[in-house]
């Protein structure tokens, strides 16, 4: 089974470097 602690953190860090390369810009 997934852990849904890690996939949360992976969401929140992909979104964390969209918004980043997005205020780059």
């Amino acid at each position: 089974m997934y852990n849904n602690t890690f996939a949360f953190v992976v969401v929140i860090f992909i979104l964390l470097v969209i918004v980043g390369c997005t205020c780059n810009f």
